[in-house]
Parts: structure tokens; C-alpha cells; sequence
């Protein structure tokens, strides 16, 4: 059997990412050192103890949680309850509930110390905005030849959300982006113009719902179910003024779609089998002072900026074997199943 990879897995636990831990923990070619939270998808009070319970329920209560920044570097927090629902798991409560794996170091501290204890490399696998590892980069510089590589899901060449030009998890602390592709470590991009590929459809959903197990009753419930919403709690979403605009009619068509595209399960994957997946390194830069274009990410495919191979900072993901990543999904999710 070939040697687990060491890995270190910063999320702001929403649908998203608790389909990859999910994933994660089931997976026989990853060893989870740690696992840190960051104020994203929603507020740190939500994905903190979401990260816990959820680890609890995939029976790994034993992986440490270390609890990150509240907000980010330099901006008002944002969040996304019209994806996540306000818990960031579209209401969900855990029958157990536990603070058992909770650490006393802060995220950025814990890494830190994960990685000074580890004779290899480590890769980490950034599933929100890059607050957390930011704030490693900036005050353990010494830390970095000790990270393989950090993979992302972000970044956007064409295809943005929650705006037409920007990933959320770009959007929300760009300044970190740049922190995190600016300091000599392999930068590994799971851009959304791909991972919309990276899709469980209606047949594989139906063959989930024949699983037996706690675990997938709760993927059912919450990467799957749809979107609902009181008109009150619509209401709020939007006066927030930091959210996507959201409406029935817009509840409608999203609850109508065929076809569910996993963006962090998919980052997940491309740690667990890379050899489902194409990349290429290219030069990037992301605006942080723009009016409308904040959170852009600017992918030099054209080689615009004349960058050479050692100047080029990012690996962007450009393909994804669909299928495969179905089949990746549907195979670590099945592993739960009792009896």
C-alpha cells in the first residue's frame, strides 16, 4: 500500500465541506493531522462546532480541531446562508453534540505546531478563504519548505460566484490569497470553472438514498435536500447586503436542478486521486482594491505578463475525469454503510 499523504484541512464547515471531510476521513490514502476553522460559508460560531460534531458522526472524534479567525484579514466578514442555510448545514442538528477534539491553540498556532512536528511534508487543503494559512505564512515564514503544497477551492478564469468575475472564497479575504501565492509554496488552484463539471446527477443520488448508513442519511439531508427558506429568513439574507440576491423564483430553479455540482468534495478528490484531474502552472495576481472587481483572479493563460516558469505561482486545475469523481464520491460515501 502506498504511504497516506499528511494532511491539514482548513474549512468553514457548510454543505460543501462537510461532504468533503466526509470524503476525507474515508479515505485510505489520506492521514488527517489536523483539521482548522475559519469564519466563511458562515460565522465561526456555526463552522466550529459543525467541523466537531461532523467528525464526531464520521467516527473520527479523535482528529485535534483548532479554531481560526472570525473574520478576515483586513474586512468585515460575509457570509453565505442562502447556500448553507444559517446553521451552514440548511438546518441540520446533530444528535450528538461534542467539543471533545477542540485544542487550545488557535488555527494558525496549531498548524504551526503540526508542522514542526512532522519529518515530511504536509499538504493543505484550504476548502474556505484562506484567512487561516495566511496568518501562518505571515508569522511562521520559516514554517513554509515544510508545506507541500496548498490546494484551494477557488479561484475563477471565466466563471465566478457569487459575482459573474470572483470566487466566494477569493472574495471574501483576497488579501490572504495574495498572502498565500506569494510565498514560495506550490499553489494548486480547484477553480470553479472546472469543479461545475465535478457533478452528482439525479440517478446518483437516488442510488445514495439506498445507503444505510448515519453518514449519508446526512449528505441526503444536507448537499442534497432542497433549499427552503421562510420568507422572513429571505428577507434577512438579503438585508444583510453582503449575500447573493435570492427570491422563490431564484429557489425555484436552484431546487429544480438536475445536477449538483460538489466544489469542495471535488478539491477533496483531487488530493485523494490527482490522477483524476489535469493542471498547468500559470502566473496569477488577484484584485484587492477594485470598486466592482474585488476578488478577481487574474490567470495569465495568454502568458500576458511574460512570467517565466519560476515567476508563475499558481497550478490552475483545468481538467476533471467527471465520472470518475462520481464514482470517487459515491464509493468513499458507501464505505459508511453498516452492518
Amino acid at each position: 500500500m502506498n504511504k497516506k499523504i499528511p494532511v491539514i484541512i482548513d474549512c468553514d464547515t457548510g454543505i460543501d465541506d462537510a461532504g468533503a471531510l466526509m470524503m476525507a476521513c474515508a479515505s485510505e490514502r489520506l492521514e488527517i493531522l489536523a483539521v482548522t476553522t475559519v469564519s466563511g460559508n458562515v460565522g465561526l460560531e456555526h463552522t466550529h462546532p459543525n467541523t466537531m460534531n461532523l467528525l464526531n458522526l464520521l467516527g473520527r472524534p479523535e482528529i485535534p480541531v483548532a479554531k481560526g479567525a472570525d473574520r478576515p484579514l483586513v474586512r468585515p466578514p460575509m457570509k453565505a446562508s442562502a447556500v448553507h442555510g444559517f446553521n451552514g448545514l440548511r438546518g441540520y442538528q446533530f444528535a450528538q453534540t461534542t467539543t471533545a477534539a477542540q485544542v487550545a491553540l488557535p488555527a494558525a498556532a496549531y498548524m504551526a505546531k503540526v508542522l514542526e512536528e512532522q519529518d515530511e511534508k504536509v499538504t493543505i487543503v484550504a476548502l474556505g478563504p484562506l484567512t487561516n494559512v495566511a496568518i501562518l505564512l505571515l508569522s511562521r515564514p520559516d514554517l513554509a519548505p515544510k508545506i507541500d503544497k496548498i490546494v484551494f477551492m477557488g479561484v475563477s478564469y471565466q466563471d465566478g460566484n457569487p459575482t459573474p468575475i470572483t470566487t466566494f472564497n477569493v472574495l471574501v479575504d483576497p488579501e490572504a490569497f495574495r498572502i498565500c501565492t506569494t510565498r514560495g509554496v506550490d499553489f494548486y488552484a480547484c477553480p470553479l470553472d472546472t469543479l461545475r463539471s465535478a457533478c452528482v446527477g439525479a440517478s446518483e443520488v437516488e442510488k445514495i438514498r439506498t445507503f444505510k448508513s448515519p453518514v449519508a442519511d446526512f449528505i441526503l439531508k444536507t448537499s442534497f435536500a432542497p433549499r427552503q427558506f421562510t420568507d422572513e429568513e429571505i428577507a434577512q439574507i438579503n438585508k444583510s447586503g453582503n449575500e447573493e440576491y435570492i427570491n422563490r423564483e431564484r429557489l425555484e430553479l436552484l431546487n429544480k436542478s438536475e445536477k449538483n455540482a460538489l466544489l469542495d468534495q471535488a478539491t477533496m478528490a483531487f488530493v485523494i486521486a490527482p490522477e483524476l484531474f489535469t493542471f498547468k502552472k500559470y502566473y496569477c495576481e488577484v484584485e484587492c482594491a477594485g470598486t466592482i472587481t474585488t476578488g478577481y483572479t487574474f490567470v495569465d493563460k495568454r502568458n500576458n505578463f511574460q512570467k517565466s516558469e519560476e515567476e508563475k505561482n499558481l497550478y490552475f486545475i483545468e481538467t476533471v475525469d467527471e465520472q470518475g469523481f462520481a464514482k470517487l464520491f459515491l464509493d468513499l460515501l458507501g464505505s459508511y454503510e453498516e452492518g
